[in-house]
Formats: structure tokens, C-alpha cells, sequence
């Protein structure tokens, strides 16, 4: 099975549309689309936003479908120069910038916790795979970054709890922000399954103009994604081997 988690229903029309032998499931207030996808079984629900619930609802997706791989769906705010609103975003790592999700220790954050890992890596066969997918399906607006997740959603640079300038000196890459996939992230990491986590760059920081545009940028480039996505469970049900774990990829601080 193949959990296809979305933070709304906008960026998953195009999947729902093409799933044969569609039921719906509706259990713990989550309406879940099973049936398959050129042949593989697969599981689709919007999980809807902040790192809270998508933690707790991708959590219980896991334990009721037992996916061997999860693919998340999500918006994401431009935060550097190089990448353009429209993209397809493949997150290479995922990390945690001031999450708190422990109410008996006050101000005391995810990333700050001894031996917490300072972000959360995707296997770079996953990474390559992400690439030869979008060149198959002929998708030009395909990137590949960091993305910094947090509950506290903001549009303008004054009002982020972090300085971006402080990981694009580490990381070297483009970054991009938002407030849902941490919490997938985490919850993958926790059941040792695999995370093909794509984005769309629906907007970009201090440019208002962006945000009013935005749900017209995610219905065009949620085709590609679901494209890109096809490609992606066409070309893993030949490769099995794809999603053995390695211990090099586990979540840890490499910053």
C-alpha cells in the first residue's frame, strides 16, 4: 500500500480523479480514497494543516493502511531567489525551526531538545528518482531543496522566528517554508517508512500579490505533481529494493 497524504483537497483533485475502484473511507473524521493507481494499492486523505495534525492524522494512516512508503502533498512560501512560484518542490531534508510540542517544559522546541535530529533527510535515491520522474512527464518547474517547517504561519520576513540566511549558508541550496510536512516527516521517521515529499511553491515571502494568487497556482500545479507522482508509482513497482532502509539516512543532525 502507498498513503498519499495532502493538506488539502485542491492539491489532491488530480489523483482522486484517476484512482480505479475508488471507496472512500471516512473513520477518525478523515474521508480516505483507496483503490489503485496503475496497479498498485493505494490510500488518499487530506490531512489537512499545521504540524500538529498532520502528526497525529499521518500517525494513524500508518498504523490502518501500513504503507511501505508515504507520499505527502503540501503548499509551501518561497524563502530564496532560485526557486520560482509554480514549482514542483522535492524536499531533500526537513527540518523542525521552532516547533513546540511540549506543553510541560515552556519555550522548550522540537529542534532545541538534546539529540533531536536538526532536520530530517530523504534518501538521495529518492532525490534522483524525484528528478527522472518529472523528466519523463516532461516537467520543466522541478526543484530540489530544503524545507524549514513550523507551526507559527507567516508572509512576511519580519514576523519568521529564524533567519534564513543562517541555513542557506550550511545547506548551499534553495529553501522554502511551511507549516504541515515536519509533522509527516517526523511520524515517518518514527514508523521507519520511506517520505516522497513534494511541494507546490504557491507563494513567496513579502509578496502579497503572491499570496491573493495562490490557490489558482496550486490547482495548475497540482496536475504536475499528480503527474510526477504517476511516474513515481509506475517506476517503484518494478524496483522493490527502493525502500530498504539505510542507517546513513536516518534522521540525524548533519548541519
Amino acid at each position: 500500500m502507498i498513503l498519499i497524504v495532502g493538506t488539502s483537497d485542491d492539491i489532491l483533485i488530480y489523483l482522486r480523479n484517476i484512482i480505479r475502484y475508488s471507496k472512500v473511507d471516512e473513520t477518525n473524521q478523515v474521508k480516505v480514497n483507496v483503490g489503485k493507481i496503475y496497479g498498485q494499492d493505494v490510500a488518499v486523505a487530506n490531512i489537512g494543516v499545521s504540524n500538529y495534525r498532520t502528526e497525529i492524522l499521518t500517525s494513524y494512516l500508518i498504523n490502518k493502511y501500513n504503507p511501505y512508503v508515504v507520499i505527502s502533498l503540501s503548499e509551501a512560501m518561497k524563502l530564496t531567489p532560485g526557486s520560482k512560484i509554480g514549482d514542483c518542490f522535492l524536499s531533500s531534508q526537513i527540518g523542525f525551526v521552532d516547533v513546540d510540542q511540549i506543553e510541560r517544559i515552556p519555550n522548550q522546541k522540537l529542534n532545541t531538545i538534546p539529540g533531536f535530529p536538526r532536520y530530517f533527510p530523504v534518501s538521495p535515491s529518492l532525490v534522483k528518482l524525484f528528478n527522472d520522474c518529472a523528466a519523463q512527464v516532461n516537467i520543466l518547474n522541478a526543484e530540489v531543496g530544503t524545507v524549514l517547517s513550523s507551526n507559527n504561519f507567516a508572509t512576511k520576513s519580519e514576523n519568521l522566528t529564524f533567519d534564513v540566511k543562517d541555513y542557506q549558508a550550511i545547506r548551499h541550496e534553495e529553501i522554502v517554508f511551511d507549516s504541515e510536512v515536519g509533522g509527516i516527516a517526523l511520524t515517518c521517521n518514527f514508523f521507519d517508512i520511506p517520505l516522497f515529499p513534494l511541494s507546490c511553491v504557491s507563494h513567496e515571502v513579502d509578496n502579497k500579490e503572491s499570496f491573493v494568487q495562490r490557490n489558482r497556482v496550486l490547482l495548475r500545479t497540482a496536475t504536475d505533481l499528480g503527474k510526477i507522482i504517476v511516474s513515481f508509482i509506475v517506476s517503484i513497482s518494478s524496483n522493490e529494493n527502493l525502500f530498504i532502509r539505510s542507517d546513513e539516512y536516518a534522521a540525524k543532525d548533519r548541519f
